[in-house]
């Protein structure tokens, strides 16, 4: 099928292939408006995730819309943002960070949201529309993304590691040191590798430390792989090689670098230099490779 990219570039929705060429304006938010009453953070274009089979992409545009890749303009609302909760001058829904899809493409973890308040995150299925929020002990609102297990039957929310049944969506905490300890590292990314490992880019908040760890889920026992040096954030590779990381500088908090830092044995390698300023949340995503 080829290699296709999915981005927002001035409101706008855009697919186009692995390289930015052959771009097809897919659908066109709404920010600009001036209708008195209405949110333009409500009407814009964002998030699109792509299935794990790469035949949609989900985004968020009054609510919760797939789109099939390729040529085509009309998608199709999934969830609304004119229903409850939603329909709050104040509340909104987006798709939360890849990969949020089930393994079958069936439901999509979303992040529920209130302009100055996080709220929480919720299972959609994408055919009936139906949204089931998380039971059980979330001490945290479970918005930052979900990563399933390779048969969908559970996923993981990071930041305050939790599980979480996809069937029953009962969850739990992977140690209870997450609640209570400030020694406890707090996942910034997390990965399930393709050798079944459940990897973390993490930090303490206490000691302002950053690594690289490996947790099981059986005990929540965590494993640190690889220290870093200074405060990071980032995306760890999907293959467990590594991670992206992004270096910011106080007070403006602009980035002076985009690194590759191995897991293995190597040095933390500069992809940008200083000159090449990024805001600290760029959004970014792994490529799949043909």
């Amino acid at each position: 099928m080829g290699g296709a990219v999915a981005y927002i570039s001035d409101d706008t929705l855009i697919q186009s292939d692995a390289w930015g060429d052959n771009r097809i304006v897919k659908v066109k938010g709404e920010s600009d408006t001036q209708e008195i009453g209405v949110d333009p953070a409500k009407l814009r274009v964002e998030a699109p995730v792509f299935s794990p089979d790469g035949s949609q992409i989900a985004f968020r545009f009054k609510g919760i819309n797939l789109i099939e890749r390729g040529e085509a303009l009309q998608y199709r609302t999934v969830l609304p943002d004119t229903i409850e909760p939603f329909e709050s001058r104040l509340m909104s829904t987006f798709v939360a960070p890849t990969p949020g899809w089930s393994p079958d493409g069936t439901k999509l973890w979303i992040s529920m949201y209130s302009y100055g308040s996080i709220n929480a995150g919720a299972l959609l299925d994408l055919d009936s529309g139906e949204v089931r929020a998380p039971k059980g002990d979330m001490p945290y609102p479970p918005n930052a993304g979900a990563v399933w297990s390779s048969g969908g039957s559970f996923l993981v929310t990071p930041w305050i590691l939790t599980k979480v049944d996809a069937t029953t969506l009962e969850s739990h905490l992977l140690n209870e040191s997450w609640r209570t300890s400030p020694n406890t590292p707090l996942a910034l990314d997390l990965v399930r590798t393709d050798d079944g490992r459940w990897l973390v880019l993490a930090m303490i908040s206490e000691g302002d430390e950053f690594g690289i760890a490996e947790v099981r889920l059986d005990t929540g026992e965590v494993h640190w792989l690889k220290m870093l040096d200074g405060p990071h954030f980032g995306i760890l590779a999907p293959d467990g090689s590594g991670a992206l990381l992004k270096h910011f500088r106080e007070p403006d908090e602009q980035i002076d670098q985009l690194y590759w830092q191995p897991l293995a044995a190597g040095e933390m390698v500069a992809l940008l230099k200083d000159d090449m300023r990024l805001a600290k949340w760029p959004a970014m995503q792994w490529g799949v490779g043909e």
